[in-house]
């Protein structure tokens, strides 16, 4: 112990022999405790991080390309996927945007909502806390609008002080204060599909043209905005479903496009369990076999 503080002292003495050189000693070790606290808290949101559902693992992102370049689905090309897929149990389609909300007991504010396809539910084995899912074909292009809403657990907490009467409270949403029906709370922890980004709302995925109208992209062929999430069959393996997904390739094509002449192509990621992260398409986790998809040329993505 003697030998210990006569070395700390020595070592305080030469420091302020040398400031120059005790600044910069400092300035690296804040610069490195610093940035391993950033590398350790990325890492945590996008490879740490886990979708609070059964079977996380079994979860898959369809993949769709032009060329080298990862673009998201259209919505006719999640339609024709939908329809003829037999890679998983079944397909949802997402997409995320911010939208003004207002609470008759409270002020506007700005929420960021998931709007989803009904079978978001069955594809993730997903259970509201409270209240009730969306049905199975709310969402869908061409079923009547459910104006209704899922609160993420933590926004009713914050929001509503997790108040147990809040199913059926309305909500006025978008610049045009379309009203919403609260149906459900989602369970603790579920912020959403994508690990960056912490949602506060779940709507169906039609209402994209109740919060866009003329410049909805849910009738827009050639929009690509949407991302894709399937689940496994019990005991398939993401090989034998990146085969079954090259088999129906061929007629998906035709019904989209009706070309054969076309770079664009689809395949599946594997989620492992919510660790990917949609913003890096380039992780080595995604070298998959892809199955050609023929699209026309003169589509371009739309962010």
């Amino acid at each position: 112990m003697f030998s210990f503080a006569r070395d700390l002292r020595y070592a305080l003495r030469q420091l302020r022999k040398s400031p120059g050189y005790t600044l910069v000693a400092i300035a690296t070790l804040a610069l490195g405790i610093g940035a391993n606290t950033a590398i350790f808290l990325l890492t945590y949101s996008i490879i740490l991080r886990s979708l609070p559902v059964p079977h996380p693992s079994e979860l898959v992102r369809y993949r769709f390309a032009n060329g080298n370049r990862e673009i998201d689905f259209s919505y006719l090309l999640y339609e024709s996927l939908r329809a003829h897929q037999t890679a998983t149990t079944g397909v949802f389609a997402a997409f995320d945007t911010d939208s003004p909300l207002q609470n008759s007991q409270g002020p506007a504010t700005t929420v960021h909502a998931e709007l989803a396809t009904g079978s978001i539910f069955r594809v993730l084995e997903l259970r509201p806390w409270l209240g009730r899912g969306f049905p199975e074909s709310a969402g869908e292009r061409g079923q009547p609008l459910q104006p209704e809403a899922l609160l993420s657990y933590d926004f009713w907490r914050t929001h509503f002080n997790a108040d147990p009467h809040i199913l059926g409270r309305a909500l006025a949403l978008g610049r045009n204060h379309t009203a919403i029906t609260v149906v459900g709370v989602l369970p603790p922890g579920f912020d959403g599909i994508a690990p960056e980004s912490r949602i506060d709302l779940l709507l169906p995925l039609s209402f994209e043209r109740v919060l866009y109208g003329k410049f909805a992209m849910i009738d827009q062929a050639g929009a690509f905005w949407l991302t894709v999430i399937g689940r496994l069959k019990p005991g398939q393996t993401l090989t034998s479903a990146s085969s079954a997904l090259a088999a129906s390739a061929t007629l998906i094509s035709n019904e989209v496009t009706h070309s054969t002449k076309s770079s664009m192509r689809i395949s599946l990621a594997a989620a492992i369990g919510s660790t990917w992260n949609p913003a890096a398409p380039e992780n080595p986790t995604f070298a998959l076999s892809t199955a050609s998809l023929c699209s026309p040329s003169k589509r371009s993505a739309r962010s």
